[in-house]
């Protein structure tokens, strides 16, 4: 007398998956995985799992790995293939456009100040790839020409155009995530105060907030004052 019985092949190794990142924060990877010919289906590992040609993880900032094995059932029996390569996907952290350090001075009308605007807390997120924009405002408006976390401000016509007030800010985006910039906190503010009149030669003197002052102007930017300090 014979007993039938079924022999359930083992399936072949599926490729490993494909996926569709990176991605922005609050969005997942998709992982997708094809069924190899003669199997039933597909089994996930790392960062997924359960059955099936898709799946999607969590949108949490991180990176993600999944593989995949094939199975096949026949007969009341399932066997299962070896697991592919991991495939690695990454959900980028959310932007942020940092900070600069928030202070105050006050310059003379074509005096270099002296003074680096500095980095608070850089700006991070999105692909890491950040761009950073200084930009002037308060008495005139201007889109400055540093690029860098910091900016030094000196006597050229883009920082201040005459007496008045200032302000400085900086804006940021990353090459993905957000390309339209954003404000970082913080910012500087600079005073720019008129002593002699322009080309005036000798002595002359000014008011500045309730004080009068007094000072020479040699030439056109060269200042001697009479106490050895601008006011303040």
């Amino acid at each position: 007398t014979y007993t039938a019985a079924t022999i359930t092949a083992i399936p072949s190794v599926p490729a490993a998956p494909t996926q569709d990142g990176p991605k922005c924060a609050g969005t997942g990877i998709i992982f997708l995985a094809t069924v190899p010919s003669g199997a039933t289906g597909i089994n996930w590992s790392g960062n997924v799992s359960g059955r099936g040609t898709s799946k999607t993880t969590t949108t949490t900032a991180g990176t993600y790995q999944a593989r995949v094995r094939a199975y096949l059932t026949a007969g009341g029996t399932t066997c299962y293939s070896g697991y592919s390569t991991f495939t690695v996907g990454t959900v980028y952290y959310s932007f942020t456009a940092g900070s600069i350090t928030t202070a105050s001075d006050t310059t003379m009308v074509g005096t270099d100040p002296g003074i680096t605007i500095t980095n608070a807390t850089p700006a991070s997120g999105g692909d890491e790839n950040i761009t950073y924009q200084w930009r002037r405002s308060g008495t005139s408006s201007a889109t400055l020409t540093g690029s860098a976390a910091t900016y030094s401000i000196g006597t050229a016509a883009s920082n201040y155009t005459g007496d008045g007030t200032y302000i400085f800010k900086r804006y940021a985006h990353d090459g993905t995530c957000n390309t339209s910039w954003e404000e970082s906190s913080g910012q500087y503010t600079l005073t720019v105060i008129v002593l002699c009149p322009p080309n005036s030669i000798g002595a002359c003197t000014w008011t500045y907030g309730s004080q009068i002052w007094s000072g020479v102007h040699v030439g056109i930017t060269f200042h001697t004052y009479e106490n050895n300090f601008p006011p303040v």
